[in-house]
């Protein structure tokens, strides 16, 4: 043994253990650790975690399904844009138009400027 150990007294056992046990209760409380529930805090922290990264995936989800339904509703409005354009051509050709397709016009353009027919 060192000259430097052998003057350093050895701490009485008492203290050692009164040690150790305030370590644990920092330590614990720090962990957030009830005696109560079986919950601490790291199982808190990751079950959150879990939750959240649940949620996320859902989110990701519903925002495809919105994508998706916002390109198909500009298909067809593009589609009603199109069948309209049409329409108003033949309508200002002079050239006599069935009823039924004068009455899709108007339904149509109010479909498309989401107005009543």
């Amino acid at each position: 043994m060192t000259e430097e150990y052998k003057r350093q007294p050895l701490p009485e056992w008492s203290e050692v253990l009164a040690e150790k046990d305030l370590e644990i209760k920092m330590l614990r409380t720090r962990l957030e650790v009830d005696e109560r529930h079986p919950y601490d805090g790291i199982y808190c922290r990751d079950e959150t975690i879990r939750l959240q990264d649940v949620e996320i995936d859902r989110l990701r989800s519903l925002t495809v399904v919105q994508e998706t339904l916002i390109r198909r509703v500009e298909a067809e409005n593009e589609s009603l844009r199109a069948v309209i354009e049409i329409l108003q051509a033949a309508m200002t050709a002079k050239k006599p138009i069935p009823m039924a397709f004068k009455k899709a016009i108007i339904e149509a353009r109010a479909i498309l400027l989401g107005e009543q027919a």
